[in-house]
């Protein structure tokens, strides 16, 4: 099933371009017209077996959902923001983080008055961190299972606003994280033909071979109502979900419902100590540097240099950029 027509030209291009247990409130008493969107090139393609098992499941669900399958990418998102415009109450991303990314972007960037609906994840992708985040169980087919009558958990998102390549401001939400400086490199790294058939290893090679040789970029940050500061820095990894990059954890501080957003700061380090610190810092381990900093926040400009970021996979612009939380803005349905 393909939705046509429901959104505007000029809305499509622009879709072109603390770990805390949640708190669930009383589970759903039904659910009307929900919609999965599937992503059938998660987990480097899903088989015919697991669609069939997707469509066996919801097919006892009180009032079976739409399937839809994406072609390519930017699909999630036009699917998202069509579904919001004509009141689907549950959307359901079947794939990887990236699907997630997509659809919760549909979702929001939507031109409709409608309200949005509930969300809920079906992991099927090769990272899922935003599973792990969500302390979904294990078995995707165990929360469809559960999805009628599923608990519902509000949860933060993060929106940042922020240039193009074409000098144009535009919007975009996560739930997990952004990255700025090494982070894009290595997306773009893990992206090689040699690479990307590795998986989570992909980006684990590409963080080495960019310790080779460490860039840093001058930037300038305030902190909520702070006075700016200047910093010369490798990475800033911005975390609002527990887990990013096929589960690592650099802000142990950080979770969907902490109501705040965790930040990594390094700076200046030598090719030696990336290679000493870089596993302890994203596994959460604290490390006593004078270059590694973390920091919590509401609301976040940069400045200063012009450097891409990275958010789930994507590069979708760079700075000057500013990040704003904004608590409980998703209700997620977790089953």
């Amino acid at each position: 099933m393909v939705i046509q027509n429901l959104v505007s030209a000029d809305f499509l291009f622009e879709l072109s371009y603390a770990h805390t247990e949640p708190t669930p409130t009383p589970r759903v008493k039904s659910i009307m017209n929900p919609a999965l969107i599937i992503n059938p090139s998660a987990g480097r393609g899903i088989s015919s077996r697991v669609v069939k098992q997707l469509a066996e499941v919801t097919a006892s669900w009180p009032e079976p959902p739409d399937l839809i399958y994406t072609a390519g990418p930017g699909d999630g998102m036009t699917v998202a923001a069509q579904l919001r415009q004509r009141g689907c109450p549950l959307v359901v991303a079947c794939g990887g983080d990236g699907t997630v990314h997509e659809v919760v972007n549909g979702l929001f960037l939507s031109e409709s008055s409608s309200p949005l609906p509930l969300f809920s994840f079906i992991p099927l992708g090769t990272g899922c961190d935003t599973a792990r985040s969500l302390h979904l169980p294990n078995n995707p087919y165990t929360i469809l299972r559960q999805l009628p009558a599923g608990r519902v958990v509000p949860i933060d998102v993060g929106k940042i606003t922020f240039q193009t390549s074409r000098k144009r401001e535009r919007n975009r939400y996560f739930i997990n994280d952004i990255n700025v400086g090494l982070g894009p490199l290595v997306a773009k790294r893990a992206k090689h033909p040699l690479l990307s058939w590795m998986g989570g290893s992909a980006y684990t090679i590409g963080t080495a071979i960019e310790l080779l040789k460490p860039l840093y970029f001058p930037l300038k940050l305030q902190v909520d109502d702070q006075p700016w500061q200047d910093f010369d820095t490798f990475n800033l990894s911005i975390c609002n979900g527990h887990y990013f990059g096929g589960g690592m954890k650099p802000c142990s501080e950080a979770g969907l419902t902490s109501g705040k957003i965790e930040a990594l700061h390094i700076g200046p380090i030598t090719t030696l100590e990336g290679f000493r610190y870089m596993k302890p810092i994203m596994s959460g381990r604290e490390v006593n540097h004078p270059a590694i900093r973390i920091f919590s926040f509401s609301s976040l400009q940069i400045e200063g240099a012009e450097v891409e970021f990275e958010t789930d996979g994507e590069i979708p612009g760079n700075t000057p950029m500013k990040i704003t939380l904004i608590p409980g803005a998703l209700r997620v349905n977790i089953g």
